[in-house]
């Protein structure tokens, strides 16, 4: 499978601020209201909320693997910094 990099959405859809297609084709959709949703895409059934760990909350996600979500992080010394964390996907309940 391949893991598309973050994009701007289509001007059409104004409520998502960025999108992100993960290896398990399962497209991640930022709001900056409720942060992460997912979708499926194979069925366009709409999964849930995303969590993420705290470091990651503001961060640009870049790719997002089976078992790791690569995002552009902001130190606090202003320095861009790019964090790899372990991905725990759980099954559907």
């Amino acid at each position: 499978m391949q893991v598309w990099r973050s994009m701007s959405p289509p001007s059409e859809v104004r409520r998502f601020g960025w999108m992100v297609m993960d290896a398990e084709g399962i497209l991640w959709l930022h709001s900056r209201e409720l942060g992460y949703m997912a979708v499926d895409m194979a069925s366009g059934r709409y999964i849930g909320l995303i969590e993420l760990p705290p470091s990651l909350a503001d961060a640009t996600l870049l790719e997002v693997g089976t078992d790791y979500v690569l995002g552009r992080v902001r130190g606090t010394d202003e320095v861009e910094l790019v964090v790899v964390h372990e991905l725990a996907r759980t099954p559907e309940g």
